[in-house]
Order: structure tokens, then sequence, then C-alpha cells
């Protein structure tokens, strides 16, 4: 990423908050340009009694209006622009928390940590903010990335608490720009180009690499730890395979690292519903979808809504299916599941892996709709 010179008061260069160029900038007193400039929306005759200027960038023409050391227009705000592989939804909300940074830097905040758990949400993860940052750990993410979350996260947090922390000027919510752009280029950025140079290499390159890899520690936090055991190795190796085809072959899931588990969880694009893989301790192999309680969006009724229309879905998946409710958990399953474990032989692996992922499509085509449908009916 580029150096970013944010708008600055008097200063002779800086990034354009029209054009974005880094450009010089001509300073000059709005009495003497008033009649000749054509600024939308502003009614310069009308500034009256207070000392306002203007700095004309030398790139676009544009000028920006600054009232005191502070811009009054255009209200883009003095952050960088957003990363341009951050989603659309996402960088609306990143350019609405920069337009009011400086009236609220609080509001920015809590926007920006908004963003986060919609980035989130975009990467595959459910659950909290907090849950989805400490499942990405799980499956590899960089420290730097991780504690740039957190400090966002956090940070957001406290931003709607009084008391917690010192919003008297905007020096807090600034650095949490720059954050948000580094996750969006360790997240979003740098796979987007490697993963088509990485595609380009054989298939037998790619799996003497999972392969390699699962004889290595997981990640940083394990330097001083051993090896993990040949079993956990297997998961991982075996989740990378999985979700690497659901996303190439399929378009399932945004997801990319693997996991040391036995188990591993896709969004479904609705909060507290996802479809997951498993290997249990019983020698089962399990596909299903998960229902996560939750009381305001009437998760609690959702699965006896299904059940009550289980006889249609076990047709329209072709098998039957086990119902289960588990209450202690505060969720509720729908599984379909075989003999199986990650000890097996490679071959008979990747039939587990093909079955794995013929079930995930089934249970999206089948239940998806089923459940939208019983959503709209419980609302």
């Amino acid at each position: 990423m580029s150096q970013y010179y944010p708008p600055t008061y008097k200063s002779n260069q800086f990034h354009c908050p029209y054009c974005g160029v880094f450009a010089l900038q001509d300073w000059k007193s709005i009495s003497a340009w008033h009649e000749s400039l054509e600024l939308k929306d502003v009614n310069l005759l009308r500034i009256e009694d207070v000392y306002v200027e203007i700095s004309i960038c030398s790139a676009c023409d544009d000028g920006t209006l600054w009232l005191g050391e502070k811009i009054i227009y255009p209200l883009t705000g003095s952050a960088p622009p957003a990363n341009s592989d951050l989603p659309d939804d996402i960088k609306q909300v990143y350019d609405e928390a920069s337009a009011i940074a400086d009236q609220s830097p609080r509001a920015a905040c809590a926007m920006l940590r908004l963003a986060v758990e919609m980035l989130m949400k975009h990467l595959g993860e459910i659950g909290s903010i907090n849950e989805s940052i400490g499942n990405l750990v799980k499956k590899g993410l960089d420290r730097t990335v991780q504690q740039s979350l957190d400090i966002v996260r956090i940070t957001g947090n406290n931003a709607v608490h009084p008391g917690e922390i010192d919003f008297e000027d905007t020096t807090d919510v600034q650095p949490l720009f720059d954050l948000i752009n580094v996750i969006a280029d360790s997240l979003l950025t740098r796979p987007k180009k490697i993963q088509p140079l990485y595609d380009g290499l054989s298939e037998g390159r790619k799996k003497a690499i999972v392969e390699r890899d699962g004889n290595l520690q997981i990640d940083d936090r394990q330097q001083t730890s051993t090896n993990p055991s040949s079993r956990t190795a297997k998961y991982k190796s075996y989740t990378q395979m999985l979700i690497d085809e659901l996303r190439e072959k399929h378009k399932f899931t945004k997801a990319r690292a693997g996991q040391p588990d036995n188990w591993y969880e896709f969004s479904a694009g609705i909060r507290g519903i996802c479809y997951g893989v498993q290997f249990t301790r019983e020698d089962k192999v399990v596909t299903c979808v998960k229902i996560y309680e939750d009381v305001q969006s009437n998760r609690l009724d959702l699965f006896d809504a299904l059940v009550q229309r289980k006889e249609e879905i076990e047709s329209a998946f072709g098998s039957p299916l086990e119902w289960e409710r588990l209450e202690e958990q505060q969720r509720s399953r729908i599984v379909v599941s075989r003999d199986g474990n990650i000890e097996l032989p490679d071959d008979e692996l990747e039939r587990i892996r093909e079955w794995h992922i013929a079930n995930l499509l089934k249970f999206k085509a089948v239940f998806l709709p089923e459940i939208r449908r019983a959503l709209e009916t419980l609302t």
C-alpha cells in the first residue's frame, strides 16, 4: 500500500479529497475566489464573518473549503481511501465513517467495528465478531492481522460505552482506518494476487505442498510446542483440500485456510445458520446443517418449523436424515452420516471428501429455500 497523506491545514501537498491524487495545493482566501469558483451545494455568499480558506488542487482544480483548521466541504474526512478489494457494502460503511470522523470520532469507531463484522461474514465466518476472529486464528491467521482486528473490535466496543475511551479529538480514530486497509490487504488483496499463480501449479505439486505442510507447526503461537500429531495434521490437510475444491469448483465458500480440527463450518449466508462437516469419535463422518438458537431471530421455532416439513425435505434430499435438538448446546442440527475416520487410506478419504461435497451441495440446495420460507412465516 502506498503512503497516504491526508488533507492537512496549510500543507503544500496532500491527497486531494476530490480526485485522490497526491498533488500541490494552492491556498487562497475565500474572498478572492468566491466569484470564480463553482462548488456544488455550497452558497459561498452566505459565509460571513468567519475566516474561510480554500485549497485548490493542482491535479483536478477543485477547491476544498476550510474553516479554521477543519475541512467543511467536501465532507469526505481525512481518512485514506478504502481498499478497492473491499466489498461495496463494506466500502460504503468505511466511507460513511470517514465522512463523520472529524465531527463524531465515537460514531466513526463504531462504524469501523461494523465494517470488520461485515468482513467476517464476507469471509464465511459465523457467530459474534470475537468468535469469528478466534476461528480465523485457529485457521492460521497472521498475528499482526489478528491484533489489527481486535484493536478495531475493542475500540469500536468502547466507543459506545461512556468513560472507556477519550474522544476529545480524532487521534484515536484515524489509525483505525489504516488498520482496516491493512486487514483488507492481508485477507483480500494478497490472496487475490497470489491465488491465480498458485492455481497454475500442477495438481501433483499442490498435493505435495499440502502433504509437506501437514508436518509443520500450525502457527507461530505454537513455536515452543512440539509438532502437531499425525491425526491433527491429517485433519488440516483434509479440510484444506475440501475447502479448496468447494471454493474453486463449486463457489460454495470463500474460505481459504483449513484447520487442524475434526470439524469445519461454512456460513449459509443467514445469521445463526451454517453447514458443517465432522469426523466423530464413534468413527462416523457427518455432513449437516446447524441452527444456533437466537430468540430475537426466531431460531427457537425454526427447527420445529422444518420438522413439520420433514417428509417433503427428506424426499427432496433423497435420503433419510437425523433430526437432533441439542438443547444443552443451544442449537439443533439435521444430519446425514456414514462410517469413516481420518486414519483411512488416501483413496478412501478422497471418496469421503466427494461424499462431503455432494451432501453439502444438497444441503444448500434443499435447506436454504426451506429455511428462508420458514423464517418468513415466523416473522
